[in-house]
């Protein structure tokens, strides 16, 4: 039986989870929690076969700041992170950080059955996306994670923000008044500022910036 432990915010994610394990006889739900703080408080007296962690728990990248500072608990579990995150800086400092394997939330449920029976035999899980998007990038000399506050212009954060609005280039470039070749040349290089590999996936990095916001 894999005792698993599951750290997310989102009820519907953690009663996802838990209706796949009762329906799996080699899976059982020891603990659900929403928040960084509650996760360190329940593993003071529980330490599960499995952690499933997400990115954010009620504050920006709280995931990565469980990590970073319980190292030394962190060696002694199996934790998989289940995230809306792509960005490959994220998934190479979670992994630098001690997590086992890396899930998106898009990903299905056979690829999260996979993922845990993997992570839980001590082995490192990735799921096949994030596999082809790391063998594609090099390694970046600051594993710090982009902020777009801290490194992008005035310009290239009003074309970020209408970004994450789900706006076109055509749109974005009407409401800013400027051309659309501007707008993409704004967009390759807020791209390259986030690290991002595709504009698929600066996207949804910019819609989980602004999900942060709110």
């Amino acid at each position: 039986m894999i005792r698993i432990v599951i750290a997310d915010d989102h009820q519907l994610i953690r009663e996802g989870i838990r209706m796949l394990s009762e329906s799996s006889a080699e899976l059982s739900v020891i603990g659900e929690v929403d928040s960084r703080e509650n996760l360190e408080k329940f593993l003071m007296n529980q330490t599960p076969d499995v952690l499933i962690l997400d990115i954010n728990m009620g504050g920006r990248r709280s995931g990565l700041e469980f990590l970073e500072h319980n190292r030394e608990r962190v060696e002694e579990m199996n934790i998989l992170v289940l995230s809306l995150y792509e960005n490959i800086s994220i998934v190479r400092r979670a992994i630098q950080l001690g997590a086992k394997g890396y899930l998106p939330k898009t990903e299905t449920t056979d690829c999260l059955l996979t993922a845990i029976r993997t992570v839980a035999d001590g082995a490192t899980y990735l799921s096949p996306r994030i596999s082809q998007a790391l063998l594609h990038t090099s390694p970046s000399p600051d594993p710090a994670i982009p902020f777009p506050e801290e490194i992008l212009t005035n310009r290239e954060m009003a074309v970020y923000t209408l970004l994450a609005r789900g706006l076109s280039n055509r749109k974005i470039a009407q409401e800013m008044r400027i051309s659309s070749s501007t707008v993409s040349s704004h967009i390759e290089n807020i791209k390259k500022k986030m690290r991002c590999v595709s504009i698929s996936e600066l996207q949804q990095t910019a819609f989980e910036w602004a999900r942060e916001e709110d």
